[in-house]
């Protein structure tokens, strides 16, 4: 769609100018249609469907060259609708994953240096999580293909270079741990690979099997980003458990320089200080507790003024020549017009058809394009922005209407389709989010083997991630200046703010339970939170910088997608595992380890053969 805009009311001269452009582009009608303002007017550009995303981009800036080697003095034409905005789409990716793969690079890279102070160091985990997702990309890129998946590799990069440095700064924190008590550093190391092997497995695979019930999802694009995920994800798994154990062996304890590790050595600063904060909150654990629930309650309040659905010229975070030719366009013409619905309908009731489009609120217009074989073909415009709240609400009056009269018809169109996929994305999301929620009880009922306490921490998990998907809206809305998130958003963020979230439940519940043996539940508590406090926050501080980097992608509903995950993982890191979890355990007391307890004494009871 050709848009031109004039600053004064289009003359005579102009409007033949813009005919005559539409001969010369083949356009389907060369006559410009004229805004009843008379300062804008459109021609409609055929250009042949392409599934190769490359040619037609091609065909759209060729389309854009001509018309700037013919200008139309005092007009401005832009080429917008649907091939044009797959052509911006197209560009603007254009070496926007190397931008955030550096980006990623960056921010893990001062995050590790900031975390272990060691000028080598920072290197291993990097460098081991980088092959991790080179790898990754080799094998998902050939699972895209063997198998026809589209998904956003952006992401999958994300996710690998998130939970593998986890991970990794798990292993290397026990590993120091070790080697304050032990001399020989290979024996440290097998000791830290083997306290930390649980914990670490049990989170991966809490998260592979919730990126799994993707495959559920009813739109494609979904279930194929959870099956990419997963991949990478099992092989960020096996580069932490396999290859880094052997680089840390090889390097020995000189990685830590200048601050190296020795036998005896007395408490840090670090963990003292965090050993008195823990006794300190844990003197009230109940006000800490409701405290914590009070502040994620009240941020997941704001999901009452949540709005899903981004209009097209919302969709981009950066500007295109699409948006603005949407935006004259809404501005001179019905919004819908750029993408207008699709009906087709028996001939025999083109009366009744007709009757029912003039009962719909918000028809802007509507024209038969083709009758053949009995059918009617009518293109049916709104006065709503398609991707809208709005636009919805047409498309299901419109269905209603034909069908309270009725009429055998069927709504299409693009302005359809994603009214479809943001229904198709809501029904996904009541599917599949309890699927994620039961999965991640069950793996911390084995982990702790326990009742009590697993379903605390995922009650809590659970409203920390509606806290942040409504707080990180209301904070996209102030970055971006969009009112509204993506119909996908929701979905994608409760998954990875649940399944990565759940890491941290499980580093701290675990620890807390080691640290519980042979004492107090709040002394284990107060130990679990001294000696994980600085690995955990470390890692939440890696995790939300990772994701940040999403925002220098050019979609908005990956910047929506890196706020919200940023703010989760650091509502995470600071409230609910540094108060939450163990305020929560230590009002639990011994009833958050009874069923284990009593598992371990059934276990002694049994008599075993010589």
């Amino acid at each position: 769609i050709l848009v031109a805009e004039g600053t004064a009311p289009l003359s005579a001269a102009q409007i033949e100018s813009l005919a005559e452009l539409g001969k010369s582009l083949a356009a389907a009608a060369p006559h410009p249609i004229i805004s009843a303002d008379k300062h804008a007017a459109l021609l409609q550009v055929p250009i042949t469907r392409s599934p190769d995303p490359g040619t037609t981009r091609h065909q759209v800036e060729s389309l854009r060259k001509q018309i700037a080697a013919n200008p139309i003095p005092g007009l401005t034409i832009k080429v917008t609708g649907g091939p044009a905005f797959g052509a911006d789409l197209s560009a603007s990716f254009s070496g926007a994953n190397l931008k955030l793969l550096l980006a990623t690079i960056a921010v893990v890279a001062m995050l590790l240096i900031l975390t272990y102070r060691s000028p080598v160091l920072w290197l291993i985990p990097l460098t081991i999580v980088g092959l991790a997702d080179q790898v990754t990309a080799v094998v998902t890129r050939q699972l895209a293909q063997t198998f026809s998946l589209h998904f956003d590799a952006g992401i999958v990069s994300v996710l690998v270079f998130g939970a593998g440095t986890n991970y990794a700064i798990l292993l290397i924190s026990r590993y120091r741990e070790e080697l304050a008590v032990e001399s020989n550093h290979r024996i440290a190391l097998r000791q830290a690979w083997r306290a930390s092997l649980t914990p670490i497995a049990t989170s991966n695979l809490t998260i592979v099997l919730a990126l799994s019930t993707l495959t559920v999802a009813s739109l494609p694009q979904t279930r194929d980003l959870g099956v990419a995920s997963a991949v990478g994800l099992v092989i960020a798994l096996i580069a932490v458990i396999a290859v880094l154990p052997s680089a840390l062996a090889l390097c020995g304890p000189r990685v830590f320089w200048p601050r190296l590790p020795k036998p005896n050595q007395p408490v840090g600063l670090t963990e003292r200080s965090w050993s008195r904060f823990a006794g300190s909150i844990l003197r009230r654990p109940g006000l800490a507790l409701v405290s914590g629930l009070v502040i994620l309650t009240v941020m997941a309040s704001t999901l009452t003024t949540l709005q899903v659905g981004l209009s097209k010229a919302d969709s981009f975070r950066v500007p295109s020549e699409s948006s603005r030719g949407l935006e004259m366009i809404a501005t001179h013409f019905p919004a819908g017009l750029v993408e207008p619905m699709d009906v087709i309908a028996p001939s025999s009731q083109a009366v009744a058809l007709v009757r029912s489009l003039n009962e719909t609120p918000n028809i802007a217009q509507s024209t038969m394009v083709s009758s053949h074989d009995g059918i009617d073909h009518w293109s049916v415009a709104s006065n709503q922005a398609p991707g809208t709240k709005g636009a919805d609400h047409v498309v299901t009056q419109l269905r209603e209407q034909l069908e309270s009269n009725g009429i055998k018809a069927s709504v299409g169109g693009v302005m359809a389709q994603q009214t479809d996929i943001g229904h198709a994305a809501m029904a996904d999301f009541w599917m599949v989010a309890p699927m994620v929620l039961l999965l991640s009880l069950v793996m911390l009922m084995i982990l702790l083997r326990s009742l009590a306490a697993p379903a605390a921490l995922v009650a809590i998990n659970a409203l920390s991630a509606a806290a942040a998907i409504g707080g990180g809206a209301v904070l996209s809305k102030l970055i971006f200046g969009v009112p509204a998130v993506d119909s996908q958003l929701p979905l994608l963020a409760f998954i990875f703010l649940v399944a990565l979230g759940i890491d941290y439940s499980i580093f701290l519940s675990h620890r807390i339970k080691q640290e519980s043996h042979g004492h107090s539940v709040k002394s284990g508590a107060i130990r679990g939170l001294a000696t994980t406090g600085t690995v955990i926050t470390s890692a939440g501080l890696v995790l939300a910088g990772v994701f940040l980097a999403l925002g220098t992608l050019p979609l908005m509903i990956l910047g929506q997608l890196g706020i919200i995950v940023a703010l989760g993982v650091l509502v995470d890191t600071l409230v609910v595992r540094t108060i939450m979890v163990p305020a929560l355990l230590v009002v639990l007391g011994e009833r958050a380890w009874r069923t284990g307890q009593i598992i371990a004494a059934e276990e002694q009871r049994v008599e075993l053969p010589v």
